[in-house]
């Protein structure tokens, strides 16, 4: 009798725990439910090649698609061979760096690393993140990224017309300037001119020459300047620490050079003259007023909020090097 009333509490114990594990697995999958219904894409960009497409998710989750497309595309479901979470806030925009393997994505984040680079030939996230940058802090995060090929530099837009260069071998920005007082909204690069294009909600849209900005990126920034001084310095220091075995001779070699080096980081950072963004501007137009619009919870400018003011709605670089937008009074404009 004692076993079998062992039996039967086990049995019983074990029918509550897989109860209570079908009905956590069910929970979970209903909130996975609701999290896929109330999702969409931000955006969606091409590889190089045009056999595999990208998007990100409002909720900030990256997707890749396989774009070889069958006879019957009716008979096939398109799933995703691949998924991240990139962004715990909100995912905006997305671009393929150098290689099908390596992805530019920003959003908003959390811990304000708003732009990051992923090696998508990692499956766990921990691994595949490159790199994550600082920058457009303050809950607003990047808007906007771009890469361009032949100068292998990043650049993102955001809030305030903020723009952001980034160097892959470097931890942060290595150049910042403005592009006018509203949200970038729109960057697009065009190669054979090494021409960059920002468009912004407000309906300006101006062409910078990027390689002028990124020949004379070391002296935009001049917390660049004063960290690669100090990191200079203290690299210097540790190796003279670790060669130098006399503790007297140390000290007075470590003074010297530590004042030596800050010396002539003063003197070249007080030479360097900041670079004038009025000749790194090519062209820029007004083209588009702000009207309000009562906007669509899942528009595409859903991160505006229900009212939203909008200039330009859209803008790209034609085949031919002109461009095309379009804004709030419904006319495609030809530059």
């Amino acid at each position: 009798s004692n076993m079998s009333a062992a039996a039967m509490t086990a049995t019983t114990l074990s029918y509550h725990s897989s109860m209570t594990a079908a009905a956590a697995a069910a929970q979970t999958q209903t909130t996975q439910t609701q999290q896929t219904q109330n999702d969409f894409m931000t955006a969606l960009k091409f590889n190089a090649f045009g056999n595999k497409v990208a998007g990100i998710s409002q909720t900030g989750n990256l997707y890749l698609w396989h774009f070889n497309v069958p006879r019957s595309i009716f008979r096939r479901e398109f799933r995703a061979y691949f998924s991240m979470n990139c962004h715990d806030k909100y995912g905006t925009d997305l671009v393929f760096v150098g290689s099908s393997a390596t992805m530019a994505t920003a959003g908003t984040s959390s811990n304000d690393g708003n732009v990051c680079v992923w090696d998508l030939l990692y499956s766990e996230r921990s691994r595949a993140l490159l790199r994550s940058y600082v920058c457009f802090e303050g809950g607003h995060g990047a808007n906007c990224v771009e890469y361009a090929s032949d100068l292998d530099v990043i650049v993102a837009g955001g809030n305030k017309g903020v723009l952001h260069l980034f160097d892959r071998r470097v931890p942060f920005s290595v150049c910042k300037w403005e592009h006018s007082n509203s949200r970038v909204w729109k960057l697009q690069y065009f190669a054979p001119r090494q021409q960059l294009m920002v468009a912004s909600l407000d309906g300006a849209v101006s062409v910078w020459d990027l390689r002028k900005i990124c020949t004379d990126r070391r002296v935009v920034n001049n917390d660049l300047l004063s960290r690669s001084a100090a990191d200079q310095s203290a690299s210097s220091l540790r190796g003279l620490q670790k060669s130098v075995s006399a503790a007297e001779q140390t000290r007075a070699t470590v003074t010297s050079m530590s004042y030596m080096s800050l010396h002539t980081a003063q003197q070249q950072q007080q030479s360097v003259k900041p670079l004038n963004l009025d000749d790194c501007v090519v062209n820029e137009w007004k083209m588009y007023s702000r009207k309000t619009f009562v906007n669509h919870a899942f528009g595409i400018a859903s991160n505006l909020g229900y009212i939203a003011s909008v200039g330009l709605t859209d803008c790209c670089w034609t085949q031919n090097g002109n461009i095309l937008c379009t804004g709030s009074d419904g006319t495609v404009k030809y530059l």
